[in-house]
């Protein structure tokens, strides 16, 4: 994987890396390896243009929900500490995010000038008593400072500043981040497996092929319409097909694929040979008149789920 790494680097620049992900591909661990039992794949992404790509993310979990469960006129809300946490969060780091915010009593309203109202003042202390910081600049908290509110701590028997976190953004409901380690049952290549056999009356013809899951999640992944084109330019045995048709077929898009693989010559031996199959390339094409039919089957019986 470093080699692809430095290979990608020279092709797009190292400045449009975008992520590195492992993928567990194989639960159990490849047993027969002589030290440790490899269970994953890297998945490498670059951009053309780092600062023209988008990625979705994914749709939060009904546990992550339940998190928002406040609400006020603009929708359902968290609460998130003002206070930045992590990597770079004390006074020393930043300085000038070190300021005072002033919070009513009697509202839990807060500002950032004091008077008769906004009298507790409330700086970012970490939980050692050192000097923290905001997360946010005093500029920015008086833009914001309609989403922002303070909080009795009653074990502290003192105020702490929170930002409303909205579930919905501009009338959509809010993604998260996509975590670098798939560990999905989608994404396991036994699924590869199955799957070709199910399409080719349970006959074995193709070694290792990966699963529509993991190419699923990949489209469903990067921000591209239902009008895209999608290119695999290492075909095998056609995964990247069979999965933008179920994906078209599942949303009603309009998605199309190109598929580049060389007709390399399967062994004499094999029971793809056997069958007809002369090349990969032959095995892929197979396979994707073989989804088409199934789709087109499937449409036919049950034309209300198309």
């Amino acid at each position: 994987v470093h080699n692809l790494r430095l290979v990608m680097n020279e092709i797009f620049g190292e400045e449009n890396f975008v992520a590195q992900i492992s993928v567990q591909s194989n639960p159990r661990g490849r047993q027969s390896e002589k030290f440790f039992a490899t269970v994953h794949e890297y998945l490498i992404v670059y951009a053309k243009n780092i600062n023209l790509c988008s990625i979705v993310g994914a749709a939060l979990s009904e546990d992550q929900i339940k998190d928002f469960k406040f609400e006020d006129d603009k929708g359902k809300y968290r609460l998130l500490g003002l206070r930045q946490r992590g990597a770079a969060s004390r006074r020393v780091d930043r300085p000038l995010m070190y300021f005072p915010i002033y919070v009513d009593p009697k509202t839990n309203k807060v500002s950032l000038e004091k008077n008769k109202e906004y009298h507790n003042e409330v700086f970012p202390k970490k939980s050692n008593g050192e000097d923290g910081r905001w997360m946010w600049s005093s500029k920015k908290v008086v833009a914001n400072i309609d989403s922002i509110e303070a909080r009795l701590i009653s074990h502290r028997d003192e105020y702490d500043v929170f930002v409303r976190d909205y579930l919905e953004k501009d009338g959509e409901e809010r993604y998260r981040k996509i975590n670098t380690i798939w560990i999905d049952k989608e994404v396991n290549n036994q699924n590869g497996t199955v799957e070709l056999k199910v399409l080719f009356d349970d006959k074995k013809f193709f070694d290792f092929p990966k699963p529509t899951g993991t190419a699923k999640k990949i489209l469903s992944v990067v921000d591209v319409d239902d009008e895209a084109i999608i290119l695999d330019f290492f075909a095998g045995s056609g995964t990247t097909a069979q999965a933008v048709m179920e994906l078209n077929k599942k949303d009603g898009g309009n998605r199309k694929f190109i598929l580049v693989q060389m007709p390399e010559q399967c062994d004499e031996n094999s029971e793809a040979y056997k069958a007809g199959y002369k090349t990969i390339a032959d095995i892929a094409k197979e396979r994707i008149r073989r989804v088409i039919q199934k789709i087109k089957k499937e449409k036919a019986e049950k034309p209300d789920l198309f």
